[in-house]
């Protein structure tokens, strides 16, 4: 799945890579809107690593850290006028409510 993108988890399945791997949750995701790849509306990931990466949100939600640092990401893309002043502040809308919260 890419960075940013929303997709709805239509199977959890218990794969192995090999007779000799021990086995590990995979999620089969649809996209919301639209293709990943440009070729389909699926994607399969490793559980375990998509919570560790931060690929899957647990419990769909994000951390106060992880908004604070992608609003700098996105100041930053600001400041190279590589992102518009409108998807600044579209981004600085959605991520406000997490890191103004209080825990």
């Amino acid at each position: 799945m890419l960075s940013g993108e929303e997709g709805k988890i239509v199977a959890i399945k218990m794969v192995r890579m090999s007779s000799k791997e021990k086995y590990k949750p995979y999620l089969t995701m649809h996209k919301l809107n639209g293709l990943w790849f440009g070729i389909k509306r699926e994607a399969n990931t490793n559980i375990d690593l998509a919570f560790e990466s931060g690929e899957i949100l647990k419990y769909g939600l994000i951390t106060r850290k992880q908004a604070l640092n992608e609003l700098k990401q996105a100041k930053e893309l600001l400041d190279l006028k590589l992102m518009s002043r409108d998807e600044f502040d579209a981004k600085k809308k959605k991520l406000s409510k997490y890191i103004l919260k209080k825990n």
